[in-house]
Parts: structure tokens; C-alpha cells; sequence
């Protein structure tokens, strides 16, 4: 097993491996789902070096086609399509036991792996439903373990590896889940964070995902992980362009240099919409929280869904702007959504 604590604090992490080794040796069709951001798809791509590297072959990867971060319920027709017998659910899937049920009446074995509040407990889940929230493992066991999905799924499929008695890189796999932490800003003084960095720079090879955004100013670090990577690809899945990230990522196209470069140009062209919104924006100062009404900026022009997936990063820009927290509210025409950013410090 895994020398670290996190691997021991996960209370349900003996059930996730055992239905994953079970899913194997029973030759089952497994399908893999990751949630709608960086962490969400660095755990997903986890397993699918894992089931990679021991060259199982039964393995189908959900393509990112409908920006949300509950299961996308084309999941489940997915699966059906395709016959799957399991699912690895990662970095998603506590709150949507609805879909969960669903899954199980059609007789698909799932495992989710989730860091995600909710209000249920691990008796509320579908009978038989492999599950690991480390949310739920906080209130119910006191555990507080500070892992994201892709921390989550670095142990859970490591120790699956080692427990068939698979040789593999496990700084390879550990530079996934390090970039995903840095990623969502998690605390890295603790045991786990100082395990991920060392295992990463330990590592015999970087993945080829990450290296492509890596350059002779960088390695693979805090500043990477935050200031290069997670933007771009937090900038493609809010535009809402899947293919570059399916491209890239899950089907291993050939033209892996005009997608990067594509992402890149996308990226930059973000900044600069954000920025031409930041000078145009309105805000007023309500005892001391800023309230900016995106709702003007829906007809202008901008690129579709442009406003109501950046809400979060403008109200961002402005509390670091002006040192006050902020709040972005947007009428989409259905209903008024809006985002809470406060003040974000300086590393």
C-alpha cells in the first residue's frame, strides 16, 4: 500500500480499489467520466494512463461536450451505448443521486470519487455503489485529508497498481494530481502535498499533456500550475470548446502542436475579452461588497455563453482590482445566476 497517510484516511478507498480490481478481472466494460475543469480532468486522465499502462483494453472515455459540474446525464446514454458494465465517476457526482439510481437500476457498477460538499452520507448512496468523498469522510470521521478529485484518483489507482502487482512511474501519476491541488489553491504544507511534489520530481517522465505547455521558463511548479496550465484549460472549457480539449487530452490526436497552439490563442483572446469588459463594467459599492450587473454585456456581442461562464473571473478581477469582495450577478433570461469572489491575496 501506499506509504502515506492520505492512503490510510481514506475510509472507503479498500471498497473503490476491490470493485476496480473486480471490474478488471471480470473483463467488464469500464467507462470514465471527469468533471468539468482541471481537477476533474487530470483524474480522468489518470486512469486512462492507468488502464494504459496495464493495457487493459475494455476502457471508453466520456468526451466533454456540455459544460456542468453535475454528471451529464448524456453519460448515462453514453454507457448504454456502449454496453458499460462500470463507471469511474471522478471530481463530481455526490449531489446527483437521482442520475446515480439511474445507473444502477440499468445495471452499471459506479464508483465516484468526489471532494464536493453535500448533505448526503455514505448510507445515503445506491446499495452496492463504490464511493469515496472525502467531504463526507470530514463531517462523519473527522478526516480531513485536503485532497481534490485527481488526489483522489493518484491513490485510488496507484493502489490499485500495487495491489495487482503492476511496476509503474509513480511520479508520472502523482505530476497529475500536484498540478490539480496547485491548481484549486489547496494548502501544500501537509503530508500529502509534500508526497505529491516529491513523488513529482521524482518522476521518470512527464506526462506528454503537461509537457506540451512546459518551455525552457518553466518546470513543473506552483506558478506552472497556476499561472500557465490551469488557465488555459479552464479558459477552454468556459468558451465551451470541447474539441480542442478532447483533441488533446482524451483521443490522442495527431495534430497535437496546432491544438496547443490553439489553446494558447484562446487563452490570450480571453484575457483580452475580460479586459475590454473590466473597462466597460458598472459596479456599485454596498457597504463594502462590490455588485457588478453583467446582464448588459449578454446582447453585446460577445462570444456565446462568454458572460455567464466568466462571471466568476470578473468578479475575481475586480475584488483584486479595488481589495473589496465582489459579486457579479447575470440575468441569462431564465433565471439570475451570479458569482462571490473575495479578495484574493498574494502568493
Amino acid at each position: 500500500m501506499l506509504k502515506i497517510q492520505a492512503a490510510q484516511t481514506m475510509t472507503r478507498l479498500s471498497n473503490v480499489v476491490d470493485a476496480i480490481e473486480n471490474a478488471v478481472e471480470s473483463d467488464k466494460n469500464i467507462a470514465v467520466y471527469g468533471d468539468y475543469d482541471a481537477d476533474g480532468l487530470f483524474a480522468l486522465m489518470i486512469f486512462k494512463d492507468t488502464f494504459r499502462e496495464i493495457e487493459y483494453p475494455n476502457v471508453f472515455l466520456y468526451e466533454y461536450s456540455n459544460r456542468t459540474h453535475e454528471i451529464d446525464f448524456n453519460f448515462l446514454n453514453f454507457c448504454l451505448a456502449r454496453q458499460i458494465n462500470f463507471a469511474i465517476i471522478c471530481d463530481t457526482g455526490s449531489n446527483d443521486m437521482e442520475i446515480l439510481e439511474k445507473f444502477c437500476a440499468y445495471g452499471i457498477e459506479c464508483v465516484v470519487l468526489d471532494h464536493h460538499r453535500t448533505t448526503a452520507t455514505y448510507a445515503d448512496f445506491p446499495q452496492g455503489m463504490s464511493v469515496q468523498n472525502v467531504q463526507i469522510d470530514l463531517e462523519q470521521y473527522g478526516v480531513n485529508n485536503q485532497m481534490r478529485g485527481a488526489g483522489l484518483a493518484f491513490v485510488t489507482a496507484a493502489t490499485f497498481m500495487e495491489k495487482i502487482g503492476h511496476q509503474f512511474d509513480i511520479g508520472y501519476f502523482a505530476t497529475y494530481a500536484l498540478i490539480a491541488q496547485y491548481a484549486d489553491a489547496i494548502p501544500m504544507d501537509t503530508e500529502f502535498g509534500r508526497y505529491l511534489y516529491e513523488a513529482a520530481q521524482g518522476a521518470k517522465t512527464i506526462p506528454p499533456t503537461i509537457n506540451y505547455f512546459l518551455d525552457d521558463n518553466f518546470a513543473v511548479t506552483r506558478r506552472f500550475a497556476e499561472y500557465v496550465l490551469a488557465p488555459k484549460i479552464n479558459a477552454v472549457f468556459r468558451r465551451e470548446q470541447f474539441s480542442l480539449v478532447n483533441g488533446l487530452f482524451l483521443l490522442d490526436s495527431p495534430d497535437v502542436f496546432m491544438l496547443v497552439n490553439q489553446i494558447k490563442e484562446l487563452h490570450f483572446s480571453t484575457i483580452k475579452t475580460v479586459e475590454k469588459i473590466l473597462d466597460e463594467i458598472q459596479f456599485e459599492d454596498l457597504n463594502g461588497i462590490l455588485v457588478a450587473n453583467l446582464s448588459p454585456f449578454l446582447t453585446a456581442g460577445y462570444p456565446r455563453n462568454f458572460i455567464v461562464n466568466h462571471k466568476g473571473r470578473i468578479a475575481t478581477s475586480l475584488a483584486t482590482a479595488y481589495g473589496k469582495p465582489c459579486v457579479c450577478v447575470c440575468d441569462n433570461g431564465k433565471w439570475i445566476e451570479g458569482s462571490f469572489r473575495d479578495i484574493v491575496e498574494a502568493k
